[in-house]
């Protein structure tokens, strides 16, 4: 992490914990000593995130607690338990999610100690984690781009295409008392690590380092 972070001016990681929810739940708890008003919570899985989809949740958190990024289904779904096809599911209702995810920071925080006092630890996201405290969520609109890296074919894309994804000097549109930290997972940093990435009004984008991991 230090090598990747070399020249930027970022807080120390934050170590966490035995799966993806307990690592949020940490990197949350460590943005309390700097009281902000409300968190960004990224899977550094996804390393092509644009400052519109960043500034879409932001912009929707003026109205709600809870926002993640999606974009509507388009292929047919099908459930199908087991291999065999049951039903087709209406997807007219359907989304795929994405990161980051946006919440009043005292809200999720409050979820997250509820999850962890209550035994639940196999939520796939914080909105689920947000969903199981009562918060209603809202969806903004996502990017395709903002894809997800999960296997080594992923990466050796990722790889080509990083750098010029990269060079954005387009303004960072975030207003102060926001938190952004990312979750890692298979690539970017170390598995189970957080890092708190607080980001100061009329910021500019920042490249993402990206560092493979074989976890």
């Amino acid at each position: 992490f230090a090598q990747a972070t070399i020249g930027l001016d970022l807080p120390a990681p934050v170590t966490g914990g035995a799966n993806r929810q307990d690592s949020c739940r940490m990197g949350i708890e460590a943005c309390h000593g700097t009281h902000p008003q409300r968190v960004l919570i990224h899977d550094a899985a996804r390393p092509f995130i644009s400052h519109a989809v960043i500034s879409n949740v932001i912009a929707e958190l003026d109205h709600c607690d809870a926002v993640i990024p999606g974009l509507p289904v388009a292929d047919t779904m099908k459930f199908a338990p087991e291999g065999f096809i049951e039903r087709t599911v209406d997807r007219g209702s359907m989304w795929f999610v994405q990161t980051p995810q946006g919440f009043a920071y005292d809200k999720i925080l409050s979820a997250h100690r509820q999850a962890a006092r209550d035994g639940r630890d196999s939520f796939t996201d914080d909105a689920a984690v947000a969903e199981y405290a009562g918060l209603q969520v809202r969806i903004a609109a996502g990017d395709q781009a903002n894809r997800k890296l999960t296997t080594s074919h992923d990466v050796r894309v990722a790889d080509r295409e990083l750098p010029p994804a990269c060079l954005s000097n387009a303004p960072m549109c975030a207003p102060d008392k926001v938190s952004i930290f990312m979750c890692s997972k298979r690539v970017m940093a170390s598995r189970s690590a957080a890092s708190r990435f607080p980001i100061p009004p009329n910021s500019r984008a920042t490249p993402m380092p990206m560092q493979h991991s074989t976890h």
